[in-house]
């Protein structure tokens, strides 16, 4: 099972996966035994209108992935029942939580989970009291300045922040403790500089923090390189640094990794999906399933090499094991940089 997908998360990524083998791929028995468990769960399915919630407003990256999911599963039709975005953006999260939570055991909510989201929900109301369905994707954090500014590279924003991290202001969304912040504070720490004195404003949108530097109003951004992709076409923005293992080719082929700058920050962020505590095993299953499906479509597939994302299926007990992981790691990360305890 793990081959096939590995074969299809290759030809996401762009790694010379055959036509041939991407045919045998969608006519492998993986994919048979998918189809056959969507059937088998017709046990579930839903009633009624469909909501996916957003924790950030619209515009945002986790509200343009509700929306793409939302038009996927009704293009491909994949769900038969309505569907409708939700967007929750207040307390960076909190809302969305609160509102979920108000919807224990129904599988008509679905809620877009992010490292922000899961750094909430380690609090109130609790890590545990959610569903979880899968992880779509991973991208990449990437760190910009205005056009002009006197920051030409990614080694002079290391060397800035070296010297006094509280010399420039950052932008970034939607909260503090996300990937979008954590990135630059490990480019500082690993710069050797103070990571909990830089200056940091949070925006509802990594577009709305594009737009605060691009107005001179703040020094850098901090946000997914998707977010950024079209200010930095238009000459408004300039990229410093990746945080990804290699380049990425495409329109962000001239973006230098931080790892070729000499500061070894590699970050990754992922978006997934989650329902409310108490769904049932059938309502589990069925979303299992409409998102293993979704994960094979030619048009999903399509939409991923565009934004630059990397497909990363899981199941929903492989995504209750990697989120368990990650809360661990963001904690740790974030706590060793003086910006938890």
């Amino acid at each position: 099972m793990r081959f096939a997908l590995d074969i299809a998360l290759s030809a996401v990524r762009g790694r010379g996966v055959s036509k041939t083998a991407i045919a045998w791929m969608s006519g492998s028995a993986m994919l048979l035994a998918a189809q056959a468990g969507f059937a088998q769960s017709a046990a579930w399915k839903p009633e009624r209108n469909v909501e996916i919630i957003s924790s950030v407003a619209q515009g945002g990256g986790t509200d343009a992935t509700a929306r793409l999911v939302q038009r996927m599963f009704r293009e491909q039709r994949l769900v038969a029942s309505p569907i409708s975005v939700v967007n929750k953006p207040a307390g960076g999260g909190a809302e969305t939580w609160a509102y979920l939570g108000s919807h224990a055991g129904d599988g008509h909510y679905l809620a877009i989970s992010t490292p922000p989201l899961l750094l909430i929900g380690a609090g109130t109301p609790g890590f545990a009291d959610f569903t979880p369905i899968t992880i779509l994707f991973s991208e990449y954090v990437l760190v910009a300045v205005r056009a002009d500014s006197p920051i030409r590279s990614g080694r002079d924003f290391a060397e800035r922040l070296k010297r006094d991290a509280s010399s420039l202001s950052l932008a970034i969304a939607p909260a503090l403790g996300s990937h979008n912040h954590l990135a630059p504070a490990l480019i500082a720490k690993t710069a050797g500089g103070e990571a909990n004195r830089m200056r940091v404003e949070v925006f509802a949108t990594g577009t709305a923090a594009a737009d605060a530097v691009i107005a001179g109003r703040v020094d850098v951004v901090s946000a997914t390189a998707g977010t950024l992709l079209s200010r930095i076409q238009g000459g408004q923005l300039r990229p410093l640094g990746m945080a990804a293992p290699r380049r990425l080719g495409g329109p962000f082929a001239n973006v230098p990794t931080w790892k070729e700058q000499g500061v070894d920050v590699v970050l990754p962020t992922w978006r997934g999906v989650i329902g409310p505590r108490g769904m049932t095993a059938e309502q589990v299953k069925y979303w299992e399933d409409v998102f293993l499906k979704l994960s094979f479509n030619d048009r999903w597939l399509e939409e991923l090499r565009k934004q630059w994302w990397d497909g990363t299926y899981m199941s929903s007990s492989e995504t209750r094991k990697f989120l368990d992981q990650q809360l661990v790691l963001l904690k740790g990360a974030l706590t060793e940089l003086g910006l938890a305890r």
